[in-house]
């Protein structure tokens, strides 16, 4: 996957945020950002943007389930397969995590859950994606690294941070599982070899 700027439009006629994501990342931040109400504690009095950490951190500082959590009530109710792709948003003044499950080489169930008291708020297929998302997701739901592995290879390199993205990128040829993590006032990407579950690089935005 290609990684390159993403422009946001802010529904909310305050502005647009600037966020660096990969491509196929895209929709679910732009998903995550539209929908969160801003306040004067999320827009910038100069520029009017909004960005990703910091409306990131104002609605996981409600969240009582961490990501792994809801990975793990998702996987419980699906009841068999891989996490492809698990990422934090904000719908309807809810925070929420959605988990994208592999059932079989072309079946895919996603699980949306409330990230306050982990209830599901939604299950079924997910929404149509692109062949090199496909591609990507699949390969990763056969690797010998699973995302919950991943992430608590990732969570050494910041123990105090929170996880609230993970999802599976190509730079170059190479796979790489890619977990976002909330660290104070930033967002740090922790790049993880699927294969060996190494640590491949720790980005900070």
């Amino acid at each position: 996957m290609l990684r390159g700027w993403l422009l946001i439009s802010m529904a909310l006629g305050l502005g647009c945020c600037i966020a660096w994501h990969p491509a196929s990342a895209q929709e679910k931040v732009a998903d995550r950002l539209s929908s969160a109400p801003a306040t004067t504690s999320t827009v910038s009095a100069s520029t009017g943007a909004v960005s990703e950490a910091v409306v990131v951190r104002r609605w996981m500082a409600k969240t009582r389930i961490s990501l792994p959590a809801a990975i793990k009530i998702a996987m419980d109710k699906v009841g068999a397969g891989r996490v492809v792709e698990a990422y934090f948003k904000v719908e309807s003044s809810r925070p929420q995590y959605v988990v994208e499950i592999a059932t079989g080489k072309d079946d895919r169930q996603e699980v949306s859950l409330d990230a306050i008291d982990g209830k599901i708020v939604e299950l079924g297929a997910p929404d149509p994606e692109e062949k090199a998302e496909i591609e990507i997701e699949s390969a990763i739901a056969d690797s010998k690294i699973s995302i919950p592995d991943a992430i608590e290879a990732a969570a050494k390199r910041l123990p105090q941070a929170r996880p609230f993205d993970v999802y599976g990128e190509r730079r170059g040829a190479t796979l790489t599982l890619s977990i976002e993590f909330l660290d104070g006032s930033d967002v740090v990407c922790v790049r993880v070899d699927p294969t060996s579950g190494g640590v491949l690089a720790v980005d900070r935005k």
